[in-house]
């Protein structure tokens, strides 16, 4: 990696982000050091090289800028719960916004280190669907609530419906890291996304940003298609979290509407319930993890 010095005695190079086409200048060195990709787009021979200037499209203000402090600091901060969901919702006027609150369960996931995405990453890559309980669900069994039932006589009007923008800020920042190969990016946006689903309560309001977020890795250009028995990660966690806590899924009209619209969708959540429910796969469905707080995630 360039010295910071060498990083700021950089030519300066300017992105385009989305389609108001906004101007972000930057230090070309930082980017350039991402991936190949980026690197070919700041220093090769492509139109946009020649006019230090290009065009990115298919991503938000908020998660460019993420990738830029990705680039000189070599971690991002967490998407907040007052963002826009959308790449398409932003108003010319941002300053009306709801912003964070201290409840806010999500604050300290900016915090993660660095050393913890790489052991974590790579058993994702690793894992396929045919493996133990204890390493299938791993990422996603951490969660602070009962399975048993949803719990809302502890409910908070902060945690509802604002988890949204936290968990397709992660998965965009993950679908971009794919697009340009920026191997830093990737794995990092996919703990951050692993660490918010583990620390999610489940209501109604986050069952539909469960969903949503299927909906868009399930329908997003950059995340593949599944080949034999893998899927991608970003794919795996969300639908074992999902089998995990199926009692509140299965009759939830955004989970039954996608199982209807989505076929490969439909076909994951059914193998990994099939495994599950089968008497003589590894799936136990005894098997418990105990969680901080005194709640049980149980797979019942």
């Amino acid at each position: 990696m360039s010295s910071f010095a060498n990083i700021l005695g950089s030519k300066l190079f300017t992105f385009l982000v989305g389609k108001l086409k906004q101007p972000v200048v930057v230090h070309s060195a930082a980017f350039a050091e991402l991936s190949g990709p980026m690197y070919r787009l700041i220093n090769g021979h492509m139109l946009e090289a020649n006019e230090n200037t290009a065009h990115i499209q298919n991503i938000n203000l908020h998660d460019f800028n993420r990738v830029a402090e990705l680039a000189y600091s070599g971690n991002y901060t967490a998407p907040s719960t007052g963002e826009p969901s959308e790449l398409d919702e932003y108003d010319e006027d941002e300053s009306d916004q709801e912003s964070p609150t201290s409840e806010n369960l999500l604050e300290y996931l900016s915090l993660i280190p660095v050393k913890a995405y790489g052991a974590l990453w790579r058993r994702a890559t690793q894992v396929s669907i045919s493996v133990t309980p204890a390493q299938y669900f791993e990422l996603a069994s951490n969660t602070l609530c009962d399975a048993s039932q949803l719990d809302t006589t502890n409910y908070k009007p902060s945690w509802s419906g604002c988890q949204t923008p936290v968990l397709l800020g992660h998965a965009r920042l993950y679908a971009f890291a794919s697009k340009y190969l920026i191997d830093p990016l990737k794995p990092m946006a996919f703990t951050k996304l692993a660490r918010t689903l583990e620390n999610m309560y489940l209501f109604r309001p986050t069952l539909t940003s469960v969903m949503k977020l299927a909906s868009f890795v399930y329908d997003n250009d950059f995340v593949p298609d599944r080949e034999g028995d893998r899927i991608d990660p970003i794919r795996r966690l969300v639908v074992s979290y999902v089998v995990m806590h199926y009692k509140h899924f299965k009759d939830f009209e955004g989970h039954r509407d996608l199982m209807e619209e989505d076929c490969e969708y439909a076909d994951d959540v059914l193998e990994h319930v099939g495994r599950y429910l089968d008497p003589e796969s590894q799936f136990d469905p005894t098997y418990r993890f105990e969680m901080a707080k005194n709640h049980v995630a149980s797979w019942l």
